[in-house]
C-alpha cells in the first residue's frame, strides 16, 4: 500500500502545474524568459546584451527555484525589507488631552426617586385595593373556584 502525504494547511499548498514547477515558479521563469527574449532581440552591444541576459537568467532562477528554510526568495526579500524599513521598537507618548472620539458626548444625570410612597397611610392603601376589586361577574365560576376565592378574601 502506497502512502501519500496529505497537506495539513490547504490554503498554502501549491500544486505542481507544469512538470515539477508550481504556478509561482513557472510565472517567475516565464517572466524571466520573456525579458531574456526581449533583451536578445534588442540591437544593443552584444557584450552588454549577454551580461543583461545572464543577470536576468540568474535572478529568475534564483526567485523560482531557490528557497531558504521552506520559504521562497521573494518572501525572504519582502520580510527583509519589512524588517529594515519598519521600526521594531514602539514608543508610546502620552498626550495630556485625550482624542476627541474618546471624550463623552452625553451627560449622565442621576435622579433620586423620592420615598413618598412609603409615607402614605394604610387607609389610602386599603382604598386603592378596594377600588381595584374585580368588576366582572363571578357567575360562571365553579364551586371550587368560589371556595378558593372565599379563602383568599378571609385573609384580609
Amino acid at each position: 500500500m502506497d502512502y501519500h502525504k496529505i497537506p495539513q494547511n490547504v490554503s498554502t499548498f501549491e500544486g505542481r502545474i507544469v512538470g515539477k514547477f508550481t504556478a509561482r515558479q513557472f510565472t517567475y521563469l516565464a517572466i524571466g524568459g520573456i525579458i531574456i527574449f526581449i533583451l536578445f532581440s534588442t540591437p544593443i552591444n552584444s557584450i552588454y546584451r549577454i551580461i543583461l541576459i545572464a543577470i536576468t537568467l540568474l535572478w529568475s532562477v534564483f526567485f523560482a527555484l531557490i528557497s531558504f528554510e521552506g520559504r521562497g526568495t521573494d518572501l525572504w526579500i519582502a520580510l527583509f525589507s519589512k524588517a529594515i524599513f519598519y521600526p521594531t521598537l514602539r514608543i508610546w507618548k502620552k498626550s495630556e488631552v485625550p482624542p476627541a472620539f474618546l471624550l463623552p458626548t452625553f451627560k449622565i444625570e442621576h435622579q433620586v426617586k423620592s420615598a413618598s410612597w412609603r409615607t402614605k397611610p394604610k387607609e389610602e392603601l386599603k382604598k386603592f385595593i378596594a377600588s381595584q376589586k374585580m368588576t366582572e361577574s363571578l357567575s360562571n365560576l365553579t364551586d371550587e373556584e368560589r371556595l378558593f376565592l372565599a379563602k383568599i378574601e378571609s385573609f384580609r
